[in-house]
Order: C-alpha cells, then sequence, then structure tokens
C-alpha cells in the first residue's frame, strides 16, 4: 500500500496517471526588467510546467528562470540570483543537440544556479528546478530542456522550445519505452 502511495506523489512508476509524450512546446517570455512589460510571462515554473509573470501577486519564489535584460542583451537568470534561494533552479549548457538530448547530467554540481546564461541561437540548457519537495520524503526536482529560437532586443522577448519530465527526479528528457 505504501509503495503505491509513494508511487503517485512521485508521478511515477506504475500507479502513475500521468502521460507523458514528450512533445516540445514553444514560448514568448518577455523580459522582467523593462517596466512597459511589466505582468507579462517572463519566467518559466518548471515545477509546475507553468510560463509566469514573475511580478505577478502570489509568485514571490515561485518560478525557476526569468528573462533579463542585462549589459545590452536579454539573458536568462535563474531564481535564486533574484530571490537569493539558496537551493535555486540551476541551468547547463550544453553542446549536444537540443533533439539527441536524452537525459539530464546526473551531478548536481554541473546545474550554475548564479549569474546569468546569454541566449544564442540554438543554444540548449538542461534545467534542474528548484526544490519543491516533490519526492514526498524530502526534497526533489523536475527536470527540463530548453532551446534558444532566438531573441528580439527591441521588444524585450525571447522565444524558447522545451521539453519538460513531469516526473518527479526523473533525469530522463524523452519518455520511457
Amino acid at each position: 500500500m505504501f509503495a503505491a502511495a509513494f508511487a503517485v506523489a512521485c508521478n511515477s512508476g506504475p500507479a502513475s496517471i500521468i502521460t507523458w509524450t514528450g512533445a516540445a512546446d514553444t514560448v514568448v517570455i518577455y523580459s522582467a526588467t523593462r517596466p512597459e512589460l511589466a505582468g507579462r510571462i517572463s519566467g518559466f515554473d518548471f515545477t509546475t510546467g507553468y510560463r509566469v509573470a514573475i511580478d505577478a501577486p502570489g509568485t514571490a519564489g515561485n518560478f525557476d528562470l526569468a528573462l533579463i535584460d542585462q549589459g545590452g542583451a536579454l539573458q536568462l537568470v535563474p531564481n535564486g540570483v533574484l530571490e537569493s534561494k539558496p537551493n535555486g533552479a540551476g541551468l547547463y549548457a550544453t553542446t549536444e543537440m537540443f533533439e539527441t538530448l536524452i537525459e539530464s547530467p546526473k551531478d548536481t554540481l554541473v546545474y550554475k544556479r548564479t549569474g546569468t546564461f546569454p541566449l544564442p541561437a540554438g543554444q540548449t540548457y538542461v534545467i534542474r528546478s528548484r526544490d519543491s519537495g516533490c519526492s514526498g520524503v524530502g526534497s526533489g526536482f523536475y527536470y527540463t530542456k530548453l532551446q534558444v529560437i532566438g531573441t528580439d532586443l527591441p521588444h524585450g522577448t525571447a522565444t524558447f522550445r522545451f521539453v519538460r519530465n513531469p516526473f518527479c527526479d526523473d533525469r530522463g528528457l524523452v519518455p520511457k519505452k
């Protein structure tokens, strides 16, 4: 009985009711640092899979990445930088192609939680979400692959495609067969 309840809590295993197709989603994100774009979708919450306006009431800290202007360019920044979270989201810049990337790195030290991250077209990042506690027995993380499609600096937007694994602590970036 405990094993079945644990599997449901983790959103994985035979008791799972989640069907994951692995289809990529495309999204446009707006710069969180431009006053004229206040209230627009400016970040990702990979624990839920939603895109969020990080300045919206009730969002405080409930996001993993935000888009900002810095040094004359658009950049991604982990939530820990903006929210001073010690166990915030981390990014890993990979040279592997988005399509062939099938698993997130196991070494948690490769995920950078500080600084900003450039957005050259084609760059792929692997994201380890902030600690969501999803495991049911302590900490838990979600993994996502995110590719930069392009940026529009004059309009303060960046376009991404991503695949988010909906299963807690599962590093796979494609569904298991």
